[in-house]
């Protein structure tokens, strides 16, 4: 991929003189007004030094810097569960100002907007995406250098999902995923396999955060009162072996 001209037309910005591109280990960029010198790592480094030069030619100003990584992963959570769903042209532009920026992670939060095999209503009506495009997401993220991390939910943040009739055997209260319930553990098997085909990466959110409710619900029925922190800490070592199965 063109990093000039991708960076350029973002920024609206006409430059005509040569830049010579050298491997370095900090970012450099060097400008005497005609011809620059971008040194960088990375291909996300390497954009980052580009926008800088766009700047710098924008102002009609020289540059002669030199800026040292701070940290080797960098990046936003791009939160896609409320509202609408951004569409794939959308989240790649997005990733196009991320590399723009020297920024080479994205978290893509989603909480049920996308396919899983076997449940039909997980992310019905919602806008959710198919493996298709989640594959072709991580494609375009992967040939400009960025780490697409699945940020998916497995424990509450469901209302969507458990408001159907269909997910009464995984539903503890309005929000929160059963506990202890096999059928849930299928569930989640079958999100973690979804987001295994979809990406690369071997870090996955798991989210299991605002489980409001846990154990009161469904869960109080069948077992009785229990501790929510032997409830919660129970779940979370069955998704954590789920996650070993799959690399993550």
């Amino acid at each position: 991929m063109d990093i000039k001209k991708l960076v350029f037309d973002l920024v609206g910005c006409k430059f005509t003189g040569s830049v010579e591109e050298i491997a370095t280990t900090d970012l450099i960029v060097k400008f005497d007004g005609q011809s620059a010198v971008i040194g960088s790592n990375s291909i996300p480094a390497k954009a980052r030094g580009y926008m800088l030069l766009a700047k710098a030619v924008a102002e009609g100003k020289t540059l002669d810097i030199t800026q040292k990584p701070a940290f080797k992963t960098i990046g936003v959570m791009l939160d896609v569960s409320r509202g609408g769903v951004m569409k794939v042209s959308s989240v790649k532009k997005y990733i196009d100002y991320m590399v723009a920026h020297g920024m080479n992670m994205l978290m893509l939060y989603t909480e049920d907007v996308y396919e899983v095999d076997g449940y039909p209503y997980f992310g019905y009506q919602r806008g959710r995406y198919t493996l298709k495009e989640l594959q072709e997401i991580d494609n375009y993220a992967f040939d400009l250098g960025v780490e697409v991390i699945p940020c998916i939910q497995t424990f509450g943040h469901m209302e969507q999902f458990l408001r159907y009739p269909s997910s009464s055997d995984v539903k503890d209260s309005a929000s929160v995923l059963l506990a202890g319930e096999e059928k849930t553990y299928d569930l989640i098997r079958a999100c973690i396999a979804t987001c295994r085909k979809a990406f690369r990466s071997n870090r996955l959110h798991i989210g299991c955060d605002e489980t409001r409710g846990l154990g009161l619900g469904e869960y109080l029925n069948r077992h009785g009162y229990q501790d929510r922190f032997t409830i919660f800490n129970s779940h979370i070592q069955r998704v954590t072996e789920i996650c070993k199965e799959y690399n993550y």
